[in-house]
């Protein structure tokens, strides 16, 4: 009886060990690593509507992730019509956000995995961020 039991326990570890194994060489993979960087990205966008986008995506993904030519878009809002061309923030239907050349994420993976975003460390390179200031003294960049 002993015996069937710990090799349960041991069939039961090993396939947890293969699984695991299979998660990391898929996610070093590029369509792995653009479907991780999505699960990622969704956990941490802080806006419901908005849309990340990205060129290229390079990291371990185990620990850290770096994103580049980073772009964040939303609907256009209401008063998307009076924006002022000039500020350049104004894309089709589309109104910018920011624009990133490059995002590093070093994160905790096993809370990811949870749903929990822990996040340790943050490095933008020439990042830009467009923002109006309403009426109301709100800004439009946390108002949809």
């Amino acid at each position: 009886m002993l015996k069937i039991v710990l090799y349960t326990l041991g069939g039961l570890v090993g396939l947890v060990l293969v699984l695991v194994l299979l998660f990391v060489i898929a996610i070093q993979t590029n369509p792995g690593a653009n479907g991780f960087a999505g699960f990622i990205l969704g956990l941490a966008n802080p806006f419901d509507e908005a849309n990340i986008e990205y060129s290229d995506i390079r990291g371990n993904f185990l620990t850290g992730v770096e994103l580049h030519n980073v772009r964040i878009t939303r609907p256009a809002p209401a008063w998307y019509d009076t924006l002022d061309a000039s500020r350049g923030a104004a894309l089709d239907d589309t109104l910018r956000m920011a624009q990133i050349d490059t995002l590093r994420l070093r994160y905790n993976l096993l809370k990811l995995l949870r749903g929990t975003v822990s996040v340790s460390e943050i490095t933008l390179a020439n990042p830009n961020l467009w923002a109006r200031q309403l009426a109301d003294s709100t800004w439009d960049l946390l108002n949809p």
